[in-house]
C-alpha cells in the first residue's frame, strides 16, 4: 500500500500575505506570527511546528532568488536544498538556524528566557460586594510589549547580531580564586541580558528592550464570597517578558473593608441589635438590618435578656465554590438601659422594682465578642 505523503501548505498562505507582498509586509507578517508562535511564549504543543513551519515560509519568500523559483516551480524547486545545499543539514537547515537566531537569540533551547515579572494590586471591597460579587476597572501600571517593534526590541529593518559579551550564549562566566580553590559562576550576559544577540538599530520608542511602561486599565471580576486576604491570579496579566518572553501574572489582593454593623466568621454574619426594656419583658417584634438593603423580622419572646441570640437561616455569606448558597445571619441583642428620665417614667419604675422585690443574682458579664466566639463554636 502507498504511504500518504503530507502536502505542504503554500508559504504565502502561512505567513497570510497575497501573492504580490512586499519585502516590508513579509517581514512584518513573519514577525508578528513569529511572535506569537514561539515555543517559549505559546505553550500549545503544536506551537514549535508552527514556528518552524513560518520561519521555512519567511527563509523562501525574504530571498530575492529562492523567492522567484518559487513562484516558478512551487514546492518541487525547492528540492535539495533552498539555498542550493543537499541534504540534510545543508544550506537550508543553516539557514532556518540563523534566521531563528537572527529574531529569537540563536534558536530553541541556546538562550535562557526570561519571563516577565509577576504584579501585586491591593483591591478593597465593601461587605455587600463580598455578598454579590463585583467588576472593577482597575489601572495598573506596567511594562507593555512595544508596538513598533512588536517587543523585538529592534528598530530599522528589525536584524540583529549575535552578542559580542556572550558570543551568543546569554550568559557569561566568571572565575573567583578563593583559599578553597577556583569557583566559576555563571549569570545572564549584562549586554544582552540573557538574550545572546543584540539589535543592530534598537527601537527609539523602548531603546532596545522590547517593552515600556504604560498604564492599563484592567477589568478584574471578583467572585462572590472572598475572605479578606484572599489572592487572584490573572495569567499573563503581569509585565511582559524581554523581547517577546512570556509575561508574568497579576495577582489581585483582596481586602474586605470593617462593616461597624457586622462581625464575620467565614460565611457567617452576626449583629447586636438594643431593644428597649419594655420590649425585652414584654416581648414582641423588632426589626433587623441585613446585607444589601435586606430587612428582617424577629420575634423576641417576653423575658428576653441581654445576650440572647437568635438566627435568620440563609441570610450570611456565600463561597466562591457555591455562590447561591449562603451562611446565617446571628442576631444578638442587647437591653438598652436609658441614661435620662422624666419624672413620670422615674416613679412607674420605682414601683416596679417595689413589686420585683429583691434584686436577681448577679452574673458575669461577657463582651459581645465573647458570645459571638461562643454562638459560633457551640460552646
Amino acid at each position: 500500500m502507498q504511504a500518504t505523503v503530507p502536502v505542504k501548505q503554500d508559504y504565502y498562505e502561512v505567513l497570510g500575505v497575497a501573492r504580490g507582498a512586499s519585502p516590508d509586509e513579509i517581514k512584518k507578517a513573519y514577525k508578528k506570527l513569529a511572535r506569537q508562535c514561539h515555543p517559549d511564549v505559546n505553550p500549545e504543543p503544536d506551537a514549535e511546528d508552527r514556528f518552524k513551519e513560518l520561519a521555512e515560509a519567511y527563509s523562501v519568500l525574504s530571498h530575492p532568488e529562492r523567492r522567484a523559483r518559487y513562484d516558478r516551480y512551487g514546492h518541487d524547486g525547492m528540492q535539495g536544498g533552498v539555498g542550493g545545499g543537499a541534504g540534510p543539514g545543508g544550506g537550508f537547515a543553516a539557514d532556518l538556524e540563523d534566521l531563528i537566531a537572527s529574531f529569537f537569540g540563536g534558536g530553541f533551547g541556546r538562550t535562557e528566557v526570561e519571563r516577565g515579572a509577576d504584579l501585586r494590586y491591593d483591591l478593597e471591597i465593601s461587605l455587600e460586594e463580598v455578598l454579590t460579587g463585583v467588576k472593577r476597572s482597575v489601572p495598573v501600571t506596567k511594562l507593555e510589549y512595544c508596538e513598533d517593534c512588536s517587543g523585538t526590541g529592534a528598530g530599522g529593518d528589525g536584524d540583529f547580531h549575535t552578542c559580542r559579551q556572550c558570543g551568543g550564549a546569554g550568559r557569561v562566566s566568571r572565575n573567583q580564586s578563593t583559599f578553597f580553590g577556583t569557583f566559576s559562576t555563571s549569570s545572564a550576559c549584562p549586554v544582552c541580558r540573557g538574550q545572546g544577540r543584540v539589535p543592530d538599530n534598537p527601537c527609539d520608542r523602548c531603546g532596545g528592550d522590547g517593552r515600556f511602561s504604560q498604564q492599563v486599565n484592567l477589568e478584574l471580576e471578583i467572585p462572590a464570597g472572598v475572605s479578606d486576604g484572599n489572592r487572584l491570579r490573572l495569567r499573563g496579566q503581569g509585565e511582559a517578558g524581554r523581547q517577546g518572553a512570556p509575561p508574568g501574572d497579576l495577582f489581585v489582593v483582596i481586602h474586605v473593608k470593617d462593616d461597624p454593623r457586622f462581625a464575620r466568621r467565614g460565611t457567617e454574619l452576626a449583629t447586636e441589635v438594643p431593644i428597649s426594656f419594655s420590649q425585652a419583658a414584654l416581648g414582641g417584634t423588632i426589626d433587623v438590618d441585613g446585607l444589601a438593603d435586606e430587612e428582617h423580622s424577629i420575634k423576641v419572646p417576653a423575658g428576653t435578656q441581654t445576650g440572647s441570640h437568635f438566627q435568620v437561616k440563609g441570610k450570611g455569606l456565600p463561597t466562591p465554590q457555591s455562590p447561591d448558597r449562603r451562611g446565617h445571619l446571628h442576631v444578638f441583642v442587647r437591653v438598652h438601659t436609658p441614661t435620662e428620665l422624666s419624672a413620670e417614667e422615674r416613679e412607674l419604675l420605682g414601683r416596679l422594682a417595689e413589686l420585683s422585690g429583691d434584686a436577681p443574682e448577679a452574673k458575669p458579664d461577657r463582651s459581645f465578642l465573647g458570645r459571638l466566639w461562643d454562638s459560633f463554636t457551640g460552646e
